[in-house]
């Protein structure tokens, strides 16, 4: 047998641990316990010649051993060997011993005989190095054979155990626990496979680096056994940049190792599953490229397997099914794809499963009904369909279940009572309908309630007030109706309340006043009606109140001027009456006020002008009249009140002049109302514009839109009306001191008695009535109709007499573009081109040529190509909007014609003068025909020249969700659809220009505490992605601490990692731990005296506190 295997290189440095001495096993798999295939047979042996082979619990070390059922021939001996392994190298001059523990299961006395083979490569593995019988005894029991052995150069070896049994019927054997021992340290292997990872992933611009020359105990991360062998590798968010080596897999007493948070790239080694005794490994948020590797499913050990934020492809090896000790898998935001594996079910101590933000087909597996332990079900953000499997509803363990984003289907069954745990709900964003049935009440633990962007529909049930842990409750964006229910007002935690774009009526229950916790509350686009309520004063922690486009009436509440934490507020588009409330100059925090399009009279209040954290402003489309204060704020404002009764007075210089202020006040509602005046000739007529006390008003009267000379004062006087007076008029209103703005007075129609005051357009002496041939050019005579001569078609053949050189065709004859028959073009043609000699043009034309109706070929004349013109096709700036454009550029100085058909029968003709660009505008998405030839080619019959152009509309704006850091405090969002971004951040506005309309990641900071987001392309239709996020606040206590250590504020975590360390980054503690509402204790009475650092981790969000020990 020739084999040839890479070296596997072993430490050139010989450093002795202060632990002493300690023999390394260089065989992997030796008490065999890792098993493939089918039938199973042990991982990295060979195994030839038997009869069988059987996975025996019968074993020395471990849980299992090897049962080889013996050929019972003398030529064909069984052999176990170590071929299959990875290759084995040797110190040079160094004893080694090779033993194995065996039981012979028959008597078989001297007929049963074994040899020890060794072989070495130098070149190929024909050196047999040893050859050595091996005695066995056959009592039944175990026993343990020894061979000690020199060795003399450096380079591979193999092993070999021969079996031969001479008897009928075959003996069997069991072997375990096979060793080949060195006297060189095993920290040597151990730190040659650190050095490997500290080289590979540019260990000198680590955090915290490490001393190659000190003992590996002293190396930041590192957690030794007892044997001196590492047990812990931890070194996240240590800045480990490139791939990690294949040498991680001789760690092999590794049980736990942390490499998240890195810059790590390439695929996950497959030697990590050589990792035997791994109980965690923990790989997220790192760049990660490849397919997970199946060698993982050997970790029979393994407990926590964290691969999520990396850029992992491809399907989950069915290996990982193996994984029979497994607690927690997350596959989070990578690009896995394929159905979720069935093999799932199968992994019974499971308490978490993320494959959220994948891209995973296909409907999900009703096997994991299996998973009775399962405690997070996170599977969202897929391309998954069909409906929730009835068996999920049986893991009445469950708290979080999370189906985001997902093409799921079906209802929400009454079986959701079940899950009586429950603290996250996440339904949102999928094509699930039906109504939320009353068993939701029985979700007494949930604290998020999540179904919106979906079709559910029908009422709001009373039971959703059993809720009483809630937090959030996200239902909008779907098809509710039916009215609030005043239940809402028991769940007093909430913090934020989403039910806008459904159709909920009636109106706004008292009860919402006892939400004094709740921080955001979105209500627009339903139909909600009656007065805002005055409890809504009580809403102490508000923050954000959307209550715009719904019915509400009557007057805003006083009481509103309580909500000192308001920072954006907007009742925009209601049927709101009344004044704006003084009181709401209380309102400290206020950032965003909108009124626009409601009723609302009287001025703005001066308190108003007060607010120092006031930025926008709006009540356009109201009906303001009065003082408008100035604003005083040092912050940049925009103040828009548009469309008011507002006059120069109540906007003077001051006003206008606010520092920092823009005000956008163009236009407001005309002044005074329209008038009719019906005169007798020669009567006398008074206009007025009134109600303006300023001082310096400019006055311009106009008729018919045409200023009239000296017509400059508020009055206006006809003495003595003639026709000439018949007309429109109105004023035109300016003032010096507020430039930016011009009122006009309403129109006054003035007409006379008995006079016919129709126009005559064209101004040819013929009334727009009658006149058949309106636009005629002015100075041309015309008949009775209004029509000159060349406008006339008197042989009624659809060519007027100007362009008709053929007249008096008889009817119903058709004819060609210069008004000529069949009939008519019967004359002589004397070369024979078609054409008679009385039109023809081009006499003499060679025989066969092609010519155009006046006998003249193509070559004579001048006739369009394509080069001659460009045409291109601008795409709607937004669905459903009709704004598309087509633009037709011509290169040749002369004169064409030009057809244009399109969608929905649309058609129409264009004549372009010398070259001149014709564009084509506000037109809707479809495909468009360009049909276009010169003048001259026109009249020569010549071929029309064509264009296909397809008018698109652009990609909708597409949002993913939010990505939060937690620990950088920044969010990241995914979108599509637009070139042009615009982030509004609480009162920060960040703005985006990328080159495509393709996916792009926006990243932008966050503030400590509440932020409401959101984001809005430069096109109005393509609508406004919002989301909140809250960075929390997390406070540990008391500090210093003594024994007890407690941190509250951790209301985003339920599960988190807990990460505990000293200042050197040497990691003391690791370990998973539920969080009950949002606290945290531990005991740490047994350490030392000193200054530590505590990280805790749920998938994106991490806390790191510092606290010094008593």
């Amino acid at each position: 047998m020739i084999k040839i295997y890479p070296r596997l290189l072993l430490a050139a440095l010989f450093l002795i641990c202060f632990k002493g001495l300690s023999q390394t096993n260089y065989l992997q798999n030796a008490s065999f316990e890792s098993w493939s295939g089918s039938p199973e047979s042990p991982v990295n042996w060979s195994i030839t010649n038997e009869n069988d082979i059987n996975k025996s619990s019968d074993a020395t070390e471990g849980n299992f051993s090897l049962e080889l059922g013996l050929n019972n021939t003398l030529v064909n001996q069984t052999v176990l060997s170590t071929w299959n392994a990875s290759s084995i190298v040797l110190e040079p001059n160094t004893n080694h011993t090779f033993s194995f523990d065996y039981k012979v299961s028959t008597e078989a006395g001297n007929n049963l005989s074994a040899y020890l083979d060794i072989v070495k490569d130098e070149g190929s593995y024909t050196i047999q190095y040893i050859h050595e019988f091996i005695p066995l005894e056959s009592d039944g029991g175990w026993h343990t054979y020894t061979f000690d052995f020199d060795t003399d150069t450096e380079e591979d070896y193999a092993f070999e155990l021969m079996f031969r049994a001479n008897t009928s019927p075959a003996s069997s054997i069991i072997v375990d626990n096979l060793k080949v021992l060195g006297d060189d340290t095993t920290t040597n292997l151990d730190r040659d496979a650190l050095i490997a990872l500290y080289n590979a992933t540019d260990g000198d611009n680590w955090t915290v680096s490490w001393d190659l020359n000190a003992d590996i105990s002293t190396w930041a991360g590192i957690i030794l056994n007892t044997e001196g062998r590492v047990r812990t590798l931890v070194l996240d968010s240590r800045n480990l940049t490139g791939e990690i080596p294949s040498e991680i897999g001789n760690l092999t007493e590794l049980e736990w190792i942390d490499l998240g948070r890195n810059n790590l790239t390439g695929e996950i080694p497959e030697q990590f599953g050589n990792l035997l005794k791994l109980k965690r490994l923990n790989l997220r948020t790192n760049q990660l490229t490849g397919n997970v590797p199946s060698e993982l499913g050997n970790l029979s050990n393994l407990e926590i397997l964290l691969l999520n934020s990396n850029n992992l492809t491809g399907a989950l090896p069915i290996d990982l099914g193996n994984l029979s000790s497994i607690q927690q898998m997350d596959f989070t935001l990578n690009q896995l794809s394929g159905p979720i594996p069935v093999f799932l079910g199968n992994l019974t101590s499971l308490t978490y499963l993320s494959l959220y933000g994948n891209q995973l087909t296909g409907t999900i597996p009703q096997e994991l009904g299996n998973l009775t332990n399962l405690k997070n079900l996170v599977l969202g953000n897929n391309d998954l369909t069909g409906e929730i499997p009835s068996q999920i509803y049986n893991l009445t363990e469950l708290l979080e279940l999370n189906l985001f984003s997902t093409n799921i289907t079906g209802t929400i069954p009454t079986e959701i009572g079940n899950l009586t745990k429950l603290v996250f709900l996440r339904l949102g964003d999928t094509q699930m309908s039906g109504s939320i049935p009353p068993e939701i009440g029985y979700l007494t633990q949930l604290e998020d309630l999540a179904l919106f962007r979906s079709n559910f529909s029908g009422p709001l049930p009373q039971e959703i007030g059993n809720l009483t842990k809630l937090e959030k409750l996200r239902l909008n964006n779907n098809n509710f109706s039916g009215s609030i229910p005043s239940s809402i007002g028991n769940l007093t935690l909430l913090k934020e309340i989403g039910l806008r774009e459904n159709n909920l009526s009636g109106s706004l229950p008292s009860e919402i006043g006892n939400l004094t916790s709740l921080e955001n509350f979105y209500l627009s686009n339903n139909q909600i009606s009656g007065s805002i309520p005055a409890s809504i004063g009580n809403l102490s922690s508000i923050k954000t109140l959307w209550f715009d486009s719904n019915n509400f009436s009557g007057s805003i509440p006083p009481e509103i001027g309580n909500l000192t934490q308001l920072e954006l507020l907007i009742l925009n588009t209601n049927e709101l009456t009344g004044t704006i409330p003084s009181e709401m100059g209380n309102m400290s925090s206020l950032g965003t006020a909108d009124f626009s399009n409601n009723s609302i009279t009287g001025g703005i209040p001066a308190e108003i002008g007060n607010l120092a954290q006031l930025r926008a402003f709006g009540c356009e489309n109201c009906s303001l009249s009065g003082n408008i204060p100035i604003f005083s704020s040092s912050l940049s404002k925009s103040v828009v009140l548009k469309n008011n009764n507002l006059t120069f007075s109540d906007l003077d210089n001051s006003v206008i002049n606010s520092i920092n202020t823009t005000f956008s006040i163009q236009p407001q509602r005309n002044l005074n109302n329209e008038e009719e005046i019906e005169l007798e000739l020669g009567d006398e007529a008074n206009l007025a514009v009134t109600g303006l006390s300023h001082a310096i008003n400019q006055f311009q009267w106009r008729k018919d839109g045409t200023n009239l000379p000296n017509e400059t004062s508020a009055t206006f006087s006809i003495l003595s009306s003639t026709v000439t007076d018949i007309g429109v008029y109105d004023c035109v209103i300016t003032n010096s001191s507020v430039p930016g703005l011009t009122l006009y007075r309403n129109t006054i129609t003035i007409s006379i008695n008995g006079v016919d005051g129709e126009a005559d357009d064209d101004n040819d002496g013929v009334k727009n009535s009658n006149d058949f041939c309106p636009n005629t050019s002015i100075g041309n005579n015309v008949n009775a109709n209004g029509c000159t001569e060349s406008q006339l078609d008197d042989d009624k053949d659809g060519v007027d007499n100007t362009n008709d050189i053929c007249p008096n065709t008889p009817s119903d004859e058709d004819v060609n573009a210069y008004g000529c028959s069949e009939s008519q073009l019967s004359d002589n043609d004397d070369d024979h081109d078609g054409v008679p000699n009385d039109i023809d043009v081009c006499e003499n034309t060679p025989i066969g040529a092609v010519v155009g109706s006046t006998g003249c070929s193509y070559q004579d004349i001048l006739v369009p190509k394509p080069d001659d013109f460009t045409a291109k096709a601008t795409s709607t700036s937004c669905p459903d909007t009709a704004n598309g454009m087509l633009t037709v550029e011509f290169k040749v100085n002369q004169t064409h014609i030009l057809a244009i058909t399109g969608p929905n029968n649309f058609s129409a003709n264009y004549t372009q003068q010398n070259g001149s660009t014709l564009m084509v505008t506000d037109l809707e998405p479809g495909s468009y025909t360009i049909v276009a030839n010169s003048e001259i080619g026109r009249l020569v019959g010549a071929p029309n020249v064509e264009f296909s152009l397809n008018i698109e509309t652009p990609e909708e704006f597409i949002s993913g969700k939010t990505v939060i850091d937690y620990t950088a405090k920044k969010a990241s969002i995914v979108v599509s659809g637009s070139k042009n971004y615009q982030v509004l951040v609480n009162d920060k506005t960040y703005s985006f220009q990328v080159e495509n309309v393709d996916n792009h990641q926006l990243s932008f900071p966050l503030d400590q505490g509440a932020n409401v987001i959101s984001i809005e392309t430069d096109k109005i239709c393509q609508g406004v992605f919002n989301d909140s996020v809250v960075i929390s606040n997390a406070i540990l206590s008391p500090n210093p601490v003594a024994d007890i250590l407690k941190v509250d504020g951790l209301d985003l975590m339920t599960n988190a990692q807990l990460i505990l360390s000293n200042l050197s980054g040497v990691t003391l503690l690791q370990e998973y731990r539920l969080i009950g509402n949002g606290t945290l204790e531990m005991n740490i009475s047994n350490l030392s005296p000193g200054i530590y650092m505590l990280t805790i981790i749920e998938g994106d969000k991490e806390i790191n506190l510092k606290f010094v020990k008593k």
